[in-house]
């Protein structure tokens, strides 16, 4: 037999064996795990609070896998509120463990539009489930089940409200006004602000606009006061400004403020929040 032939042999008998062993691995696939490693507040303010789901895929195989994405449904106090796909394809490589981390957003509008029995609450309960879905070999995509549940606190805007304005002093020229502004706070948790801008207009005229010195602190549902001293100048506001304060009649305002909030929550986000307020006010 010639040198050639033999080798050529030995080449196809190699294959052969190293295709049937390759064969006998895969008839002993099996379908790999998925747990919830971690769930991460990465984002809180009063409109929304951003998660992150860390999934820890372990594939016991010797062939790599692809997680080829989550199908999830968001449920609020066991009513669905958000559902949808996540499909970032990740590798997965043999005998090993990846992480896949799915961000999901709750916005707090839309939780308390969905579940009327939130109304009052501090905090509700969520759940997280759905599938993962891996694309194993031999076995083609197949479909995990996963579940995880936990709870949130609910967000509400702090309210402005003016709880008093004492006239100080009137003559025809203008007036020294004391406006002090109450800030409530309906959450669970404390607030602080600070840098508080304001502008007040009476009648639509600007009667003052300034930033309050320090940092007014409000308890756990309860309210911090500011008092603000204003001058009003009728020469620069008109007449309608005196005429106002010496009116019997309510006339219409409107507060506005801006300032930086801050809690001891570590995940709530450092912002400039916009406060409003409007009414009427009986000077006499």
């Amino acid at each position: 037999m010639k040198l050639s032939h033999l080798v050529s042999g030995a080449c196809g008998l190699a294959l052969l064996i190293a295709g049937c062993a390759t064969i006998s691995s895969w008839r002993g696939i099996e379908k790999p795990t998925v747990s919830v490693r971690n769930v991460r507040i990465t984002g809180l303010d009063f409109e929304a609070a951003q998660l992150a789901y860390d999934l820890v895929i372990s594939n016991p195989n010797s062939v790599a896998v692809t997680f080829d994405g989550f199908d999830y449904d968001l449920q609020i106090e066991k009513t669905s509120l958000l559902r949808g796909m996540q499909t970032n394809r990740v590798n997965i490589a043999m005998n090993s463990q990846s992480r896949v981390t799915v961000p999901v957003s709750l916005g707090y509008q839309q939780v308390l539009d969905t579940v009327q029995s939130l109304s009052g609450k501090d905090d509700f309960s969520y759940a997280l489930l759905g599938d993962v879905l891996l694309d194993v070999p031999l076995l083609g995509i197949t479909k995990i089940p996963l579940e995880h549940a936990g709870t949130l606190p609910i967000v509400r805007l702090p309210t402005l409200d003016i709880e008093n304005c004492a006239v100080k002093s009137l003559n025809l020229t203008g007036a020294k006004i004391d406006l002090t502004v109450r800030v409530h706070n309906p959450n669970a948790f404390a607030l602080s602000l600070a840098d508080m801008a304001y502008a007040f207009d009476v009648s639509g005229k600007r009667w003052a606009e300034g930033t309050t010195a320090g940092t007014l602190a409000l308890p756990v549902k309860g309210d911090g006061s500011v008092t603000i001293p204003i001058n009003v100048n009728f020469l620069s506001v008109g007449s309608s400004a005196y005429e106002a304060l010496t009116s019997t009649k309510p006339v219409p305002y409107t507060l506005q403020a801006k300032a930086d909030v801050a809690t001891s929550m570590k995940e709530f986000k450092r912002l400039r929040l916009p406060l409003q307020r409007t009414g009427e006010l009986r000077w006499r």
